[in-house]
């Protein structure tokens, strides 16, 4: 009678090192069915290598393009406890984002449909996280119940692997679809890569997709938002259900004027049936250090609108556009920045809102673009 082996008492490099206490863990490789990966081109990265690598583009973007914010994994399990084991070569820090949002991930319950998804927990990162290559956290739950899940990537680390540990007693199957929509697509600056989000869910690319329950890819970067034609030739071939242009913060009203008409003029030739969102750099008003003068937003507002009249003077019924000006308007709107520029959670969900309302008025009117999926 044959008996079956365990591979990992015969190699160790298949056991999944440790110190998670409990006594049926089973880890699972996210990369493999039935756990669905969602945001990434290839390798949690949001880049092609020889896009990202291309000498017309910014270092930032080098430096950036391999950090998995927009990141996500979907599965179902009624495991009693979930647990991540990330190994991360690089994990960033800072004083004004969070080291949750930066290098940790936090964990969504959603709905058998997809329309709903609420927060349940996060995987808070040790403060020593940049010295450990990554780490291990558990949340557990009171009741023991098949859940659809969604675990959302750091915003800024790398990550090179992702275990998800659960009792070896449990069901695991594959997770809430999105709608058979194709991903919105957003390109933009540090405020769409995610700083200084809370968490990683609490981004306005993540509220939204929540809300429309419709897949995304962030391909933002911190000051490196620079519209290179190496990016725009890539986003002329990616497909897309609508695409979100936001990062005109990243270049003063010199070199918006050298690409911003020219960045919309090569995307709508290739992609003639794609919604085409111009979003303005969001406004406070104030002048600091790091904030730039009010004459150059008003610049580049300027810059914006030529480009928008262009678009519509020669029969673009799908070109919108997004002023800057209208993101922070509501209560509280001095309290939506970190620091005169960066979005907190407030900030996020204001501009969650306007583009939300946006996108909605695009889908009321039958606009969104399906394709092939």
């Amino acid at each position: 009678m044959s008996k079956e082996i365990n591979i990992e008492n015969i190699d160790r490099n298949f056991k999944i090192e440790t110190n998670i206490d409990e006594p049926d863990l089973r880890f699972y490789d996210v990369k493999e069915a039935p756990f669905e990966l969602y945001g990434f081109c290839e390798n949690f990265q949001r880049l092609p290598d020889d896009v990202a690598n291309n000498e017309a583009v910014n270092d930032n973007v080098r430096n950036l393009y391999k950090m998995s914010a927009g990141g996500r994994v979907r599965f179902a399990t009624d495991s009693p406890y979930i647990a991540i084991k990330a190994v991360m070569p690089k994990v960033s820090r800072s004083t004004k984002g969070t080291i949750l949002g930066n290098c940790g991930f936090d964990l969504y319950i959603d709905s058998d449909d997809g329309c709903q998804s609420m927060f349940c927990r996060s995987f808070i990162p040790p403060m020593k996280v940049n010295e450990t290559n990554g780490y291990e956290s558990k949340v557990t739950f009171r009741t023991r119940t098949m859940r659809n899940y969604t675990i959302n990537f750091p915003l800024y680390s790398e990550v090179a692997e992702l275990y998800i540990g659960l009792s070896d007693s449990a069901k695991v199957t594959g997770g809430a679809k999105y709608r058979d929509i194709l991903p919105i697509v957003y390109y933009g600056t540090s405020i769409t890569q995610g700083a200084c989000a809370s968490r990683p869910g609490n981004t306005y690319l993540s509220m939204i997709a929540r809300e429309l329950n419709i897949d995304y890819k962030n391909i933002g970067f911190s000051d490196g938002g620079r519209g290179e034609k190496p990016l725009v030739d890539y986003f002329a071939k990616l497909p897309m259900s609508a695409f979100v242009c936001d990062y005109s913060t990243n270049v003063g009203p010199a070199g918006l004027r050298r690409t911003f008409l020219d960045f919309y003029k090569t995307f709508r030739e290739a992609q003639p049936d794609v919604p085409y969102i111009m979003v303005g750099r969001p406004d406070t008003y104030r002048e600091t250090p790091d904030f730039p003068s009010i004459k150059d937003m008003s610049e580049n507002r300027a810059i914006m609108v030529e480009t928008y009249n262009y678009a519509v003077a020669n029969g673009d019924d799908l070109v919108y556009y997004i002023d800057g000006e209208s993101l922070w308007s509501g209560p509280f709107s001095d309290s939506c920045t970190v620091d005169g520029v960066h979005p907190n959670d407030l900030g996020f969900a204001y501009m969650a809102e306007a583009v939300l309302a946006t996108l909605k008025r695009i889908i009321r009117d039958g606009k969104l673009y399906r394709g092939n999926k």
